[in-house]
């Protein structure tokens, strides 16, 4: 079934990860410095990121890069589909082949990921899933691999991860000009451990923010935190004239 946003359509019945409300808080989390025209999706699934992110800045242009041939055909439909298919082409290919995709840049002053989940974890049976969910493609030390390499010098990079990888980012990141500038801590409820977080790296050493964000209230609705993220994207939000 299609997720239908306020400015733009997803559809994903050929993707093997769907929208969620974690990639759609981390999507609106995003905000690369002012002046920022380049960006890089790396695994753009059904281009949900670059679409919120595109919807947001105007001037930014952005390469979706999706190692799934399926899923990269229908991120491409729904780039084309949004107001924004003149910013958001989308690559398929497998980064670690870089040289291989002409059309990517050499390198990017953005560039954002949800990458595969759960390395240590029961593979999936279906293909796509496993290719999606499963640390097959593409390690976290690839990843950090990669950003340090096509980063520009003041570029930033953003990254959505399961919370039981903090000290693992830490050792990926251990030695590269990357530094972490900011860490968001995301947990269902109050009462819960966090599940994921979200984190902001770039080339200069400073003052490192860190914080936990509570999704649901005590009565199962979006946390005024959550609702400000989301109000320009959710239909439930969408003012009528």
């Amino acid at each position: 079934m299609a997720f239908r946003f306020q400015q733009f359509t997803v559809e994903q019945n050929r993707c093997g990860m769907r929208v969620c409300t974690d990639s759609n808080i981390f999507g609106a989390w995003i905000a690369p410095k002012l002046g920022a025209r380049t960006a890089l999706d790396i695994g753009t699934g059904t281009g949900l990121l670059s679409l919120m992110v595109c919807q947001r800045y105007s001037k930014l242009y952005i390469d979706g890069l999706e190692i799934d041939e399926e899923a990269a055909s229908q991120a491409h439909v729904n780039s084309v589909s949004s107001p924004w298919g003149d910013r958001f082409r989308v690559n398929h290919g497998d980064i670690n082949q870089w040289n291989d995709i002409p059309t990517l840049k050499q390198s990017y002053d953005v560039i954002f990921c949800n990458p595969p989940f759960f390395d240590r974890s029961l593979l999936s049976l279906d293909e796509k899933r496993r290719l999606a969910r499963h640390e097959q493609s593409l390690t976290l030390y690839d990843l950090m691999e990669i950003l340090d390499k096509r980063l520009e010098c003041d570029g930033e990079g953003f990254l959505l991860l399961p919370a039981t990888r903090e000290d693992d980012l830490i050792l990926a990141s251990a030695g590269k000009n990357l530094f972490l500038n900011q860490l968001v801590k995301l947990r269902s409820r109050s009462n819960k451990e966090p599940h994921r977080i979200m984190v902001r790296l770039s080339r200069e050493e400073g003052r490192f923010l860190k914080s936990c964000e509570t999704i649901l209230d005590e009565n199962s609705d979006y946390t005024s935190w959550v609702q400000s993220l989301l109000q320009n994207y959710l239909l439930r939000y969408q003012k009528h004239v």
